[in-house]
């Protein structure tokens, strides 16, 4: 039988892994909303310079980058993405580390069951 210990803590880990992917799922919504912040703001500023005067696409994209306003919005942006990043590699981590200890318990339920039916341990 696995021990207790290795149970519980994969039992843990898995109680820890359901925790991180119901935050995983508001951060995904959080960036969601905050790309779409972004690119409604930059092309109402592109449309603005447009309408102000800028006698090109591209003369009205770089009034666009230079707005305070969108550098903010792209900064939160920015912020969402690197921690859905960050929740991704904490999820794939946990999902290895419960792997790996489902893998011990298997292991442990095997030696048991072989020293069940006399096979190996001490001579």
């Amino acid at each position: 039988m696995s021990s207790p210990t290795t149970a519980a803590a994969v039992a843990g880990l898995c109680r820890d892994l359901d925790v991180k992917v119901r935050e995983y799922d508001g951060l995904t919504t959080r960036r969601a909303g905050a790309e779409v912040d972004f690119k409604a703001a930059r092309a109402r500023r592109i449309m603005r310079a447009r309408s102000e005067g800028a006698k090109s696409i591209a003369e009205a994209e770089t009034i666009a980058a230079a707005d305070e306003g969108l550098e903010v919005l792209w900064r939160e942006y920015l912020l969402a993405d690197a921690l859905v990043d960050a929740a991704q590699k904490s999820i794939l981590a946990l999902r290895d580390r419960i792997g790996f200890g489902r893998s011990v318990i298997a292991n442990e339920r095997a030696a048991d069951t072989l020293h069940g039916h006399g096979v190996g341990g001490a001579a």
